[in-house]
């Protein structure tokens, strides 16, 4: 089946939500501006389709929990990525230990966000922002991982 297209539109919002991500000092916003412009939007979701891995996402994705966590014990299951065709932007949901997740990250600017719901009860989530370097002669891989924690 041929994915959708997204609309000149519905391209602008996504450029906006990169920019609201990789700026952001406050994770919130751009995690609401996600779920506001795209969560729920059917033209978003035809466009995306389901990849069977993404090795880089899902170890920044380990590392950050891990780094959250404190624990180099994490355990990710029920993975979906979904990649938005042509446009170098994947989102997904998981669990990270048993903890209800999801995930956007944009290839072109190597930065996403990360939120964990951390207590269903209290309802508290953590949101944390991620980014990958390349390695060069100097420095081995890094990644770097900024914490942003919310409570409702």
């Amino acid at each position: 089946m041929k994915k959708m297209a997204l609309t000149e539109e519905k391209v602008k919002q996504l450029e906006i939500l990169k920019q609201k991500v990789f700026w952001a000092k406050d994770f919130a916003e751009p995690w609401k501006y996600f779920l506001s412009n795209f969560a729920e939007n059917h033209e978003f979701m035809d466009a995306g389709e389901t990849k069977d891995g993404h090795s880089l996402l899902i170890n920044v994705i380990a590392i950050a929990a891990s780094q959250l966590f404190g624990t180099n014990k994490v355990i990710i299951d029920k993975l979906v990525i979904i990649e938005i065709t042509g446009h170098k932007f994947y989102h997904g949901i998981c669990l990270i230990n048993d903890m209800m997740t999801a995930f956007i990250y944009a290839e072109d600017i190597n930065t996403g966000l990360l939120t964990i719901l951390t207590s269903l009860l209290e309802g508290r989530q953590s949101i944390i922002r991620f980014s990958k370097t390349e390695p060069d002669d100097e420095h081995e891989d890094e990644i770097t991982i900024v914490k942003n924690y919310l409570k409702h």
